[in-house]
């Protein structure tokens, strides 16, 4: 997996591993979600589970411990019977990965199982669609030349497919070939992508599932699940409060992943955003990453995403030149400000103290604290003018903070009617803030232009 652990899942993932470990050296039949709000990086979670799950070795076979089949409900949601689809990705999973079995005839006979039974299937959801549509989709569905491999010819003609026995048939031919399998693996079904299905189909892969692995030994289903989506869905079908009692015929318990912190990743992840900045127009001893980690606290890693490719697309239409850190951290916190935060002024009460300038406001964000702290350990004074209604002027002088140029610049972006100043002496030179307040002046338009 070359995706970047940008909020830190690595801890989740090895407690994931060891209650899978758990459960496996027991040889457990169970189920349980993952449940976490849509955009929390689930599916991202799910394939860094199945990477290093997949390296575990059995110590019988010297072939893979789990049998890993990775079950992505909307891709097939198109489908009436959810069998089709688990059936298909179990055919693509076992001649993808060697593996799985080391014996050639046992993999040759799983597969011609298989088939076998995706042919009957798709035969059977074929005809009811096409009795709806007139659309014939085993044409579009090549599931038994995707099941086949070099060197199975032979037994494969030796197995012809009988289309018409009964779905129950069906299932009971898969529910002995997984029985078989989980004699010597762990099979781990893992279901992503549930709640983004039609409520009516989200509740059939559930039953599907459950009719499909219950008598059976050493099975686990892993449910990828934002539960209050999924409960408002079931709750439209059985009615409201019904929900939660159904759930759990299926899911026996869950595990909560929340939104996750940015980790010091984040430079890695967004190194062709970050590249458009020079660290060396003005040195500063503070971390990005821990700026980063600070401004998208509560927020999750699609809408992150989201904020920093208009970041760029905002950036790259108005400036050919690079700018220094504290531009790049103004963009970031401008665009967090302005598309989650509902245009807010005020980002930490420290500014109460100029409030002249800087609009009241009684809920700060969540990264309010951390602000407070490091704006209160900035070297500041106000000096007032003789004479009512004579500006008054912020004064900062803090060598090498880049948060003394996020003061400064915040201020002055957000001047009032009464017109206060704020001035900032040492370092870094004023000219360069001044500049950058002029462009991030033009910047703040833009972003409040493109959605």
């Amino acid at each position: 997996m070359n995706r970047i652990d940008i909020l830190n899942r690595e801890e989740f993932v090895d407690k994931l591993i060891k209650l899978t470990e758990n459960i496996a050296n027991n040889k457990t039949t169970t189920s349980f979600a993952i449940n976490g709000v849509w955009g929390c990086g689930k599916t991202f979670v799910l394939d860094m589970f199945e990477e290093q799950l997949s390296q575990y070795q059995s110590e019988k076979t010297a072939s893979d411990k789990y049998f890993i089949v990775h079950y992505n409900c909307w891709k097939y949601d198109y489908y009436d019977e959810p069998l089709v689809a688990i059936v298909a990705t179990m055919i693509d999973i076992i001649n993808e990965k060697t593996k799985i079995w080391n014996d050639e005839k046992k993999k040759a006979k799983v597969l011609g199982v298989l088939k076998s039974v995706g042919a009957a299937l798709l035969s059977m959801a074929n005809s009811n669609i096409k009795d709806k549509t007139g659309i014939d989709l085993k044409a579009t569905f090549d599931i038994v030349k995707r099941g086949a491999k070099e060197g199975k010819e032979k037994y494969d003609k030796s197995n012809e497919y009988d289309v018409y026995f009964s779905f129950k048939q069906a299932l009971d031919k898969l529910q002995k070939l997984l029985a078989k399998l989980s004699e010597e693996q762990t099979i781990v079904f893992v279901v992503d992508e549930l709640d983004r299905c039609l409520p009516e189909y989200a509740i059939k892969v559930l039953e599907r599932l459950h009719h499909l692995t219950e008598n059976i030994e050493n099975v686990l289903t892993i449910i990828s699940i934002d539960k209050n989506q999924l409960t408002s869905s079931i709750n439209q079908i059985f009615g409201p409060g019904k929900a939660e009692q159904y759930l759990k015929k299926f899911i026996k318990f869950e595990v909560v992943l929340n939104k996750g912190v940015v980790s010091e990743k984040f430079i890695d992840k967004y190194a062709d955003y970050i590249a458009l900045f020079d660290a060396k127009l003005v040195e500063y001893g503070d971390s990005i990453e821990e700026f980063a980690q600070m401004i998208f606290k509560n927020i999750d890693v699609r809408e992150q995403e989201q904020i920093i490719h208009r970041a760029k697309i905002a950036h790259t239409l108005l400036f050919d030149e690079a700018k220094d850190y504290s531009f790049l951290c103004m963009e970031l916190l401008t665009v967090v400000m302005i598309s989650h935060y509902k245009d807010k002024k005020r980002f930490c009460k420290w500014f109460e103290q100029f409030q002249g300038t800087i609009e009241l406001d009684k809920h700060d964000p969540p990264f309010a604290s951390f602000f407070e702290e490091k704006l209160k350990s900035l070297s500041h004074k106000e000096v007032r003018n003789v004479g009512a209604g004579i500006p008054k002027t912020l004064v900062i002088q803090s060598p090498k903070s880049i948060y003394a140029s996020i003061a400064y610049m915040w201020v002055m972006l957000n001047l009032n009617g009464r017109q206060n100043q704020a001035y900032i002496g040492v370092e870094p030179k004023i000219d360069i803030l001044e500049k950058n307040v002029d462009d991030l002046k033009k910047y703040t338009e833009t972003i409040r232009f493109i959605k």
